[in-house]
């Protein structure tokens, strides 16, 4: 009875107010928020715990079955509603449907003879009211069991579900642990330096928080890294920050809103090229971010600091409005001018070149004090030269932002700079440009880059993997560039590929992957959506299957018995997992990240001996087949009748 009547009294509330119902039957907790960062994207949703797999999810509102989802990747099992008010609800990670849902997916599955199917049922065909229960929880697709549950308006753009009643407690205000500070440009300083700056935050004994003083001239921009303290642990994103310059709002960023057309602008909503250093929501507008986020105040977010500016303010704010507000006090810069040493120790110097935001920032680093100022020269589509600024005794910079696309060659000029040659790719957006470098062709569409996009020339290394290596691999510099779209790379094909059709392109990123490679002539090429490195490989090891129940000659005790394994694949990935009794194809999910496979358990199997067949491949072609044999009993068969032990 407890159950019936705590969702009564759940929805009894939402109708109070004509808000929308919460999906769980559990405690208002969530494990991830709206808009929360994720790997060069926003969240859409919101994560709700379920403290396992199986529980109940019912029907925010009313509307009806859109689109129904099952794949091992992404969202896994997903249920997307239309509602009645127009909006959209989308629920992720589900482990099963209701009855008659589950009975429609089911048929399309069986009838492909795949697990994997995208389903658009009629919108009158699988009504649902609010409170209905429609699925059961689980961990399908990414992650741990959690309900991904995203509201989305009229037009499929995600929004914050807390003003529409899906309202969770939270009175513990954002932690705020670092500020960066960084140059707008070559006139500005932070510190006295070209380099974005990081500042620690600090209590003070009135329980204020602040960083320690920033020098500053010129034009600034800020950045926060900051969380929303949970329940149980959990750590939330934040909703709103604002940038206070004399008491009023000069920047504002804010997640109301966001749209899978530009979604991607979180690449560059997080400072990208800091990323090992912290989670930088930036309170400026970089270059090509269009993200309705950052769409609330008129200017770009950087602040000119003159004599008279104190200090500013960051407010920062979680969905609730708990605010945790940080002073960053401002020391003004009357000049940039860096005396020179009277003398020097004629040390040798460092060629560096590093980027922080759409400029090249050109260093060199002396040893000792130096006297003599090196001057940077360069040719290409937009020659030019100029002397690099002193920052110190020992170190000179200069930020390169040419505004035509092309090879760079910079060089610096002085007598104790070895190796003083770089040569450089620029692509500057709005520009369609392809590059030429050593026999590898990179094609930077007009709308790839965020301002400008910066690539040192490849160099080579080992590929340092199990499968067959096919030359050196290519490593692109840096490989933190954010993409607003993906960039096309061409290699030439070895002469020493023996098997086309298991060799392809891998890059990096926890380990080498496979990507889609296309094949034209002696030519490999792939779209990246972001640089690093890449390596010709080959699989030609098959997947190994373990841990297979049933074990050989079971008898099983009913006709729909468990059949399961463990997998796993050091090359390409798995593609296709199939389980066969006989010749008849059994449905089976995947979950990649535990890597095990098992069969649903939909139907019963024939009596008798019987012979289950699991059939793994990989991406490359690659089978492995183990067979099972096994007896099933007849569900008409007499039970045998038990002794009477009285």
């Amino acid at each position: 009875m407890l159950l019936p009547l705590l969702l009564a009294a759940a929805l009894a509330a939402g109708d109070a107010t004509d808000g929308y119902a919460w999906p769980l039957d559990l405690p208002r907790e969530l494990t991830s928020s709206f808009a929360e960062f994720r790997s060069g994207r926003f969240h859409a949703g919101i994560d709700l715990r379920t403290n396992g797999i199986g529980r109940d999810v019912f029907a925010a509102r009313a509307g009806a079955v859109t689109r129904v989802r099952c794949s091992p990747h992404g969202y896994g099992k997903a249920i997307y509603l239309q509602l009645d008010d127009g909006n959209h609800l989308v629920y992720g990670h589900l482990d099963d449907f209701y009855p008659e849902l589950r009975d429609y997916v089911r048929s399309a599955q069986h009838s492909a003879k795949q697990y994997t199917v995208d389903l658009y049922p009629d919108p009158g065909e699988f009504r649902v009211e609010k409170g209905q229960f429609i699925a059961k929880s689980g961990q399908t697709g990414i992650g741990a069991p959690h309900l991904h549950f995203e509201l989305r308006d009229s037009a499929n753009r995600p929004i914050d579900p807390r003003p529409f009643g899906l309202d969770w407690a939270d009175t513990v205000a954002p932690q705020v642990r670092r500020i960066v500070v960084a140059p707008e440009n070559d006139r500005a300083r932070v510190d006295g330096d070209l380099k974005p700056i990081v500042l620690q935050v600090t209590r003070t004994p009135d329980g204020a928080y602040r960083t320690a003083p920033v020098t500053v001239h010129g034009s600034v921009g800020f950045g926060v890294e900051s969380n929303d303290p949970g329940a149980n642990g959990n750590v939330l994103g934040i909703y709103r920050m604002r940038l206070l310059v004399a008491g009023t709002e000069h920047f504002r960023m804010q997640h109301d809103r966001i749209d899978y057309e530009d979604h991607k602008n979180a690449a560059v909503s997080y400072h990208p090229y800091l990323l090992d250093e912290g989670r930088f929501l930036l309170l400026w507008r970089w270059p090509g971010n269009v993200c309705e986020s950052y769409r609330h105040s008129e200017g770009n977010g950087w602040v000119s600091v003159p004599d008279t500016t104190e200090a500013v303010q960051i407010e920062v704010s979680d969905f609730h409005g708990n605010t945790t507000t940080v002073t960053v006090p401002i020391q003004h810069a009357a000049s940039t001018e860096v005396e020179t040493p009277a003398t020097g120790a004629d040390t040798n110097g460092v060629f560096d070149l590093e980027v922080y935001d759409d400029t090249l920032t050109v260093s060199v680093q002396f040893e000792g004090a130096e006297t003599g100022t090196p001057e940077l020269v360069w040719d290409g589509p937009e020659p030019g030269e100029a002397s690099m600024l002193r920052i110190g005794k020992r170190t000179f910079r200069h930020r390169f932002a040419p505004m035509r696309s092309g090879l760079y060659n910079l060089h610096v000029n002085h007598p104790r700079v070895p190796n003083p040659d770089r040569r450089i790719a620029v692509a500057v957006a709005g520009s369609d440009t392809e590059f030429q470098l050593d026999d590898v062709t990179l094609h930077i569409p007009a709308d790839a880059p965020y301002g400008r996009f910066f690539m040192q020339s490849l160099s080579r290394m080992p590929a340092n993997s199990p499968l067959r290596a096919h030359g050196d691999a290519w490593r692109f510099w840096p490989a933190l560039t954010p993409l607003c779209n993906p960039v096309s790379i061409s290699f030439p094909a070895p002469e020493t590929i023996g098997a086309p059709e298991k060799t392809g392109l891998y890059q990096i990123f926890s380990g080498w992957s496979l990507q889609n490679t296309e094949r034209q002539g002696n030519r490999l090429s792939m779209k990246a959506s972001r640089l690093g490195s890449f390596a010709i490989l080959e699989d030609s090891q098959p997947p190994s299957v373990s841990n297979v129940l049933p074990v050989e000659g079971f008898q099983a005790q009913s006709a729909r018995p468990g059949i399961e394994a463990t997998l796993h694949d050091s090359g390409s990935g798995i593609d296709r997992v199939e389980i066969y009794c006989g010749e008849a194809w059994l449905l089976t999910r995947y979950d990649p990240e535990l890597n095990h496979m098992h069969w649903e358990q939909d139907e019963d199997l024939p009596a008798g001996p019987q012979s289950l067949r699991i059939v793994v491949t990989d991406k490359s072609g690659n089978t492995n087949t183990t067979l099972r044999n096994v007896v099933i009993p007849d569900p008409k068969a007499p039970v045998p009748p038990t002794k009477d032990n009285g």
